[in-house]
């Protein structure tokens, strides 16, 4: 946040107020020499302290704003030579005297920029000779340390903007000479940008402070999800993980080395699973709490399943998936476990060799999972000593943006407050609300090994729109299955129940391609089993379809259509519905001629991302006339890595 943003407001915005307090005056020798000189003067201060930024000199820049803030304090002084009362009038007057006016406010503004630029520079100062790897082992003072300078530094920052702000506001473009007005006009628009880059950045760092335990110790459950073996939010749950953190320190880290089954074998009551999974279990338990996609849910309950088989109290859930892992690896670096384990550990190798062990049977070791417990240590050790170098620390900063905005890392609070910022941020993985087209498909891997990491998935989908405005969406989406027969793990057949999420009220006209699951397959919960509530509350009254071999019932405001599929090693599978949405466009009122069809796509948390087309077909009497987002044509073709939007403007042709 700080190094762009000191850098902007030094070198871009400020070269609007020289040049239109020289455009002022033009009388040589008088008033407009003295304040052309220091206007001149603060703006080379500016472009010096933006170079000073760029080669991380926090001091010299420092010394160049403040010598900046001087020469628009002189220029400002020049100009209250003249009578005040007159500056205020002028902007009531034509010509110069509201010029004067404008210039008055661009040195204000100029002025108030370069204050927010030394603030910036003393805490990028102070940064810059902090010692990661020292603070992140000391509970004195600990990485928030570093956040509280940031939060000292962005909170004056953000009045300063704001008052630059109120002044460039009071400036007409107009008065500006027309070779300049274009700079001014530009301002206006680019510092609300940086308004808001300042207050997110204070709000990140409100949270971060908060999130690592500054004011009290927070305790985290981890949960380790294999999205080669795909489940609601991110895949098979199996390692675990309790972490605390005191002042941004890890004080304590608690990896049982058996894995998840440490835990979930302490779990006594017998709950009766959400039915596709008894096919695998006739026990609801901690491995596979994460059968909602709404993150939260399936978060709340992983820490009830946890906390009821002996684990600690936790203020948040954290879910992961490998490659997030990897990703931190290729920045730490190599980890070196030859004495342990006669192996090093890098990007390449990490889960490879983490699944080998975790494959072992549990009767014969108890320790799978020993790996990471020795592993990650060192891993948080070198992180932190990458974290010395700028490039390290952007690194992880931007593997830790990337994973969340991707979803390959949720996070859930118990805090309200703490949750809402999360989920404000997308960063929860809550399916989303619309009022128009939406589309979310979930794959939960039951019985079919370690696969979808070789399984190349194609959607397509296609709104079609009557001429009296319903709208009828056809859905296929075919799964190709790239494993070979001699891989240990992934050379078996992919075993999916797939859940499609559609708006609420959504009418299911046709289903084809689901398989028949033998139902003789299923394991059978004991009598003593319990139902669980909030699966009942959730899933409500699940309706079989058996001629289309598909369930139906609404979750999270959705209609939800589920099915099974199979897709055989080296062979290909489709599935495909058609649905009614449950809203028609309205254009043929007296009082509507256009209304507007929209479509958004959840990304699976955890998915390796699938080849998305979709299309919309608009009939012969309604025309788009606006189009979202910007190339977007009424059709389109991505790798959906993130939540996809699309919208169109129809209107009735007359």
């Amino acid at each position: 946040v700080l190094k762009p943003l000191g850098g902007f407001i030094a070198a871009a915005l400020l070269v609007v107020a020289p040049a239109s307090v020289h455009a002022t005056f033009n009388q040589s020798g008088s008033l407009e020499d003295r304040v052309v000189e220091s206007s001149e003067e603060a703006f080379a201060y500016l472009e010096s302290a933006g170079k000073s930024i760029e080669q991380f000199d926090f001091t010299g820049a420092e010394d160049q704003f403040g010598l900046a803030i001087e020469s628009f304090e002189a220029a400002e002084g020049e100009i209250n030579k003249i009578n005040s009362s007159l500056v205020s009038f002028s902007q009531y007057l034509p010509g110069k005297a509201s010029q004067l006016y404008a210039a008055d406010h661009l040195i204000e503004a100029g002025n108030e920029l370069a204050k927010a630029g030394e603030q910036l520079s003393k805490a990028l100062d102070v940064l810059s000779s902090v010692d990661v790897e020292a603070i992140a082992k000391d509970e004195d003072t600990g990485l928030t340390s570093v956040l509280v300078v940031v939060r000292s530094a962005l909170n004056p920052t953000s009045e300063y903007v704001e008052k630059a702000m109120d002044h460039l506001n009071e400036v007409d473009p107009n008065v500006i000479p027309a070779e300049k007005r274009d700079l001014v006009i530009g301002a206006k628009e680019a510092l609300p940008l940086i308004s808001q880059g300042v207050n997110e950045g204070l709000g990140v760092t409100e949270l971060l402070l908060a999130f690592l335990g500054h004011d009290k110790e927070q305790t985290y459950l981890v949960l380790f999800e294999n999205n080669y073996e795909m489940r609601p939010t991110g895949g098979f749950i199996g390692t675990i993980a309790a972490i605390q953190v005191k002042q941004g320190v890890v004080t304590s880290i608690d990896i049982p080395s058996g894995g998840v089954y440490d835990i979930s074998g302490q779990f006594d009551e017998s709950i009766i699973p959400p039915e596709p999974l008894q096919l695998v279990t006739d026990r609801w338990n901690l491995q596979d709490a994460n059968w909602f996609p709404h993150y939260p849910t399936s978060a709340r309950k992983a820490e009830e399943f946890y906390e009821a088989a002996g684990g600690k109290d936790v203020d948040g859930v954290i879910a992961l998936v490998p490659s997030v892992v990897e990703r931190m690896i290729d920045v730490a670096g190599p980890i070196d476990l030859t004495r342990q384990y006669g192996v090093t550990i890098d990007k390449n190798n990490f889960y490879d060799i983490v699944q080998d062990l975790a494959e072992e049977k549990y009767d014969e070791t108890v320790t799978s999972k020993q790996i990471i417990t020795d592993m990650t240590p060192i891993l948080f050790n070198q992180l932190f000593s990458a974290a010395e170098d700028p490039e390290g620390i952007t690194r992880i900063l931007n593997i830790v943006r990337a994973a969340l905005e991707e979803k390959d890392m949720l996070i859930f609070m118990n805090d309200k407050k703490l949750q809402d910022q999360f989920s404000q941020r997308d960063w929860s993985g809550e399916l989303k609300e619309t009022d128009r087209d939406y589309l979310s498909i979930v794959h939960a891997n039951i019985a079919g090994g370690k696969t979808d990491g070789v399984i190349e998935e194609i959607v397509k989908h296609k709104a079609k729109i009557d001429s009296d405005g319903t709208v009828r969406d056809t859905l296929t989406i075919t799964r190709v299955h790239k494993g070979e027969t001699t891989d240990e793990y992934a050379g078996i057949n992919n075993t999916d129940y797939v859940r499609i999420y559609l708006p609420e009220g959504s009418e299911i006209t046709n289903a084809d391609g689901f398989f028949k699951m033998d139902k003789s397959l299923f394991k059978r919960p004991s009598r003593e089993a319990k139902k669980d509530p909030d699966l009942e509350r959730v899933t409500g009254e699940i309706r079989e379809d058996a001629e289309k071999n598909i369930w139906l019932n609404n979750e999270f405001g959705k209609t939800v259509v589920g099915g099974w599929t199979l897709t055989p090693v080296g062979k290909s599978s489709t599935v495909s519905i058609e649905y009614t949405l449950p809203f028609k466009l309205d254009i043929n009122s007296l009082w509507n001629t256009t209304d507007r069809y929209s479509l958004l796509v959840q990304k699976q948390a955890g998915s390796f991302g699938n080849f998305f087309v979709t299309e919309v077909d608009i009939p012969e009497n309604m025309q788009a006339v606006k189009y979202y987002p910007e190339g977007y044509d009424g059709s389109t073709e991505v790798l959906l890595t993130q939540d996809l939007f699309t919208g169109v403007v129809i209107e009735k042709i007359k």
